[in-house]
């Protein structure tokens, strides 16, 4: 078998990708969002549809080889090479070092920068911890009742009212207590440390009070919590167990709050799919209501599509590279570019529009990878949908939400980007 010939990207090809790609997301934060640097990016009007095709159309290849900064890396293009890449992760395809000196910082045990058979324990754990049991009666209806008690914010409703409306609803659901609050605290303060992971490889002193943080929880568990039922599981040592939790408070905390408003923005903007939604939620938030609301999730997953909270994803080869009839060298960082393949109007039908009907039928799973897909895919994906789903309907059920920022014209094409902390809404309560 040949060894195919990727094409390199020319030295001007490069600059351009890293200041209109590359160093954007960094800016934004690899970890955590940086709201300035979120709405700066919002405000610019170049789009990354255009430095990508432009290469394409040069260089037609499965992937094109670029520099990531100062690394070498395979930029994919090729639907089968996407799909090998989660295939093969994270056998084939680990995480790359600057993914792991990061996430170090803050949940060095985690099962997404682990490998070989503590990868497949870790998982395994996740699986059933964070994985579809977990919505089986009756504690689908515990996450639910948890979401309900959280007071929905009205008047004047901006990023500052959401993230203590997610702050709320995260201690409640994963620690059944509000005394977790200076646990978020500090994750989140680790969590902006690990965005500076070219500037200190050091771990920070403040890591050990988090984690003594959380096992003090740990000895005392609330039962009727995801942490307290993952602690009943078994199947890794203590110190393993207490390591997987960081992941699940920033994924609660952080990204699926960012998912959710974006949602909401796209609900407050588009009214037919707003009202499709009411129809779907059980006025007395029935727990059986959430499972079938399959319009409301459909549209969870579309702004997850259009507005992806991860934009590139990234692994390092360790071996050759399968492509079609061909190999490409191994020992190299690869790209995923989930910001390009969501809205690439050459694979995805109207990619710039707000369509949620998509998801009835789909048959791009391989080229949406909000929550990733193959091996690695999110354990937690069922727990997204659900939770995401219960948390819109908690919000939408008996209120009317007008968005004031950011404002879409109907059958224009949807911005690149999005800044849900400048977001703005004016909430009433109503009765339906």
């Amino acid at each position: 078998m040949r060894v195919i010939a990727i094409p390199k990207a020319s030295l001007w090809e490069n600059l351009r990708f890293n200041l209109r790609v590359v160093l954007p997301n960094f800016l934004q934060g690899l970890f955590i969002r940086r709201p300035r640097w979120v709405a700066w990016y919002a405000r610019r009007s170049g789009r990354v549809e255009t430095t990508i095709d432009r290469m394409r159309k040069k260089y037609p290849a499965p992937a094109i080889q670029v520099r990531m900064l100062f690394s070498k890396t395979i930029l994919v293009l090729d639907p089968e090479l996407r799909r090998n890449v989660l295939v093969y992760s994270p056998r084939v395809f680990a995480e790359p070092r600057l993914k792991r000196r990061g996430m170090s910082r803050f949940q060095p045990q985690a099962v997404t920068i682990s490998s070989g058979d503590e990868w497949l324990r870790k998982r395994a754990f996740n699986d059933r911890a964070v994985g579809s049991t977990l919505l089986q009666p009756p504690f689908d209806q515990v996450i639910v009742s948890a979401v309900g008690e959280v007071e929905v914010p009205t008047g004047e409703v901006g990023w500052q009212q959401f993230d203590d409306f997610f702050l709320q609803v995260s201690m409640r659901v994963l620690f059944g207590r509000d005394s977790s609050r200076p646990l978020f605290r500090q994750l989140r303060s680790l969590m902006h440390q690990a965005n500076r992971p070219f500037f200190s490889k050091k771990r920070s002193r403040d890591f050990a009070s988090f984690l003594n943080g959380l096992n003090d929880y740990c000895n005392d568990p609330d039962a009727d919590s995801i942490v307290g039922r993952a602690l009943e599981l078994g199947g890794l040592q203590k110190h393993e167990l207490v390591g997987q939790i960081p992941h699940w408070m920033f994924a609660m905390r952080e990204t699926l709050s960012i998912n959710v408003v974006q949602t909401l923005i796209l609900l407050a903007n588009f009214h037919e799919h707003l009202e499709r939604v009411h129809l779907e939620v059980d006025e007395n938030g029935a727990v059986a209501s959430i499972h079938a609301a399959q319009h409301l999730q459909h549209c969870l997953q579309e702004g997850m599509r259009l507005w992806p909270s991860t934009p590139m994803l990234t692994r390092q080869a360790l071996h050759e590279l399968p492509v079609r009839s061909c190999v490409a060298p191994g020992e190299i960082q690869v790209l995923l570019l989930t910001a390009f393949d969501h809205r690439d109007n050459d694979s995805v039908r109207e990619a710039d529009q707000f369509d949620p009907d998509r998801w009835v039928k789909s048959d791009s799973a391989w080229q949406f990878n909000h929550l990733s897909n193959g091996t690695q895919a999110c354990a937690g994906r069922d727990l997204v949908h659900f939770l995401g789903k219960s948390i819109l309907a908690h919000l939408i059920r008996g209120h009317h939400w007008d968005c004031k920022v950011p404002i879409f014209e109907q059958g224009e094409p949807l911005p690149q980007t999005i800044d849900p902390f400048s977001s703005r809404f004016r909430v009433e309560q109503t009765v339906r």
